[in-house]
């Protein structure tokens, strides 16, 4: 494919979500880039021609795909009350398979402060999208953040026909990009109480779509357990641990998280955070090599309320500001 063939510009919405939002975009990149490198579906598809046939050639043809994701991107529902994202004739879903497919770049946008979905939120099919950068484009900065979108665009479509791989992302994106790190959360299920603390700590940094938080309450029915598991870990940014004898003594845990994480850890610079939730071995295991947000000597069923509460804000600072 000739590298004009793929410099396109194709903005993906849903109508009754950011309509408004897709035009004045679209009406914005006319003013950098050539209308014919532009596909809005009801611009720049004519009548009578095949919506799909038109939409795939169309996406193979671009560089690029804009994904514009409103407050009710994930939850709009059909006449039947399906959720849209579930159905494979929904004509987002259509495009979104279609540019990763093709190797289309995809730019998730959050417009009207919408959050970022999780993994688990999405339909399987779709869920490598929750591993993308993200990036904002609010009412009161619109101007300032389109300018920012075209200068990262202009950026990516030159180094497309450079032959840079499609997902190269460069330094200069980072002023608009949102960073989604994945952190793998590890427990036992004897612990369920204070993984629900932990993620209840962690749901600010989550709606702002700076991280994701993997556990295995997110394997849905029919899932293969050991093929998830092995797929958080590899995509996995960081890993939170909730150690306890029950962690401890979990031959699952140490088989199929432990063994994989640290060897993420050496292999990776996989960054492990212990939080000693109960009094356990974890002074002699390999773990005592990672620093833990608390010290052995206080476990957290061993302090106050406040004080556990406290230990949670710890992990939202430390890894707040790792990011």
């Amino acid at each position: 494919m000739a590298d004009l063939e793929r410099s396109g510009i194709f903005i993906n919405y849903r109508r009754k979500d950011t309509a408004a939002y897709a035009g004045r975009l679209y009406d914005s990149l006319l003013q950098q880039f050539d209308q014919e490198r532009i596909f809005l579906d009801i611009d720049t598809i004519g009548a009578g021609a095949s919506f799909i046939v038109a939409i795939e050639q169309a996406v193979r043809s671009c560089g690029v795909l804009l994904a514009l994701i409103g407050p009710q991107w994930l939850t709009a529902t059909d006449l039947e009350g399906q959720r849209l994202l579930e159905n494979p004739h929904d004509l987002v879903r259509i495009q979104l398979e279609a540019a990763r497919r093709y190797g289309t770049s995809v730019f998730p946008i959050l417009v009207d402060e919408a959050t970022f979905p999780s993994r688990a939120q999405l339909p399987k099919d779709l869920a490598w999208l929750s591993s993308t950068q993200a990036f904002y484009l609010r009412n009161s900065t619109f101007r300032d953040d389109v300018d920012r979108l075209i200068h990262i665009l202009k950026n990516i479509l030159v180094r497309g026909r450079q032959s840079t791989p499609p997902y190269a992302r460069s330094s200069i994106e980072r002023t608009f990009v949102v960073p989604r790190n994945q952190i793998f959360v590890s427990y036992s299920h004897q612990d369920q109480y204070w993984l629900d603390r932990l993620l209840i700590h962690m749901r600010p940094l989550e709606r702002v779509g700076r991280v994701e938080l993997w556990n295995d309450r997110q394997i849905r029915a029919g899932d293969q357990w050991s093929d998830e598991i092995e797929n958080a870990i590899q995509s996995c940014d960081a890993a939170i641990l909730l150690v306890s004898a029950d962690f401890m003594a979990s031959e699952f845990i140490h088989n199929n998280e432990l063994a994989p994480l640290l060897e993420s850890a050496k292999g990776r610079g996989v960054r492990i955070v212990p939080i000693l939730v109960s009094s356990s071995h974890y002074e002699d295991s390999d773990l005592n090599r990672f620093q833990a947000i608390n010290p052995p000597s206080e476990p957290l069923d061993m302090l106050s309320k406040g004080q556990q509460e406290a230990y949670f804000a710890k992990v939202y600072r430390v890894v707040k500001d790792a990011l």
